[in-house]
């Protein structure tokens, strides 16, 4: 699970919004390091004697698929409750008319 900085950050990458280079200066450089080395994001490395940056920095498949699964995640509880309970209503619509159908065709009662 990612922290909400990274998440912001792979946002941003997602987004474009971190053309051009991104050094050791910026407040979250190793935020992007981080994504860089676990594979969620790609980078050009242009470090040099004077510092380490990374170019044009982009999300990989990687990197799309883990926020797609951290905003399956985020689903608000009431909607997963509001699928959850319409099934129950039909298994139990489902077993009400079982038994009615066998009341009606075989007399079958339950008591």
């Amino acid at each position: 699970m990612l922290s909400e900085e990274l998440r912001l950050l792979l946002r941003d990458i997602k987004g474009n919004k971190l053309k051009g280079t991104y050094s050791e200066e910026h407040h979250n450089y190793e935020d992007l390091e981080t994504l860089v080395e676990f594979g969620y994001a790609n980078a050009i490395d242009v470090s040099s004697k004077s510092g380490k940056a990374y170019l044009d920095p982009s999300i990989t498949f990687k990197g799309k698929e883990l926020l797609r699964t951290e905003s399956v995640k985020e689903t608000p509880t009431w909607k997963s409750w509001d699928n959850g309970w319409k099934k129950w209503i039909g298994a139990i619509v489902l077993i009400c008319a079982a038994i009615f159908a066998l009341h009606k065709l075989y007399g079958i009662t339950f008591s």
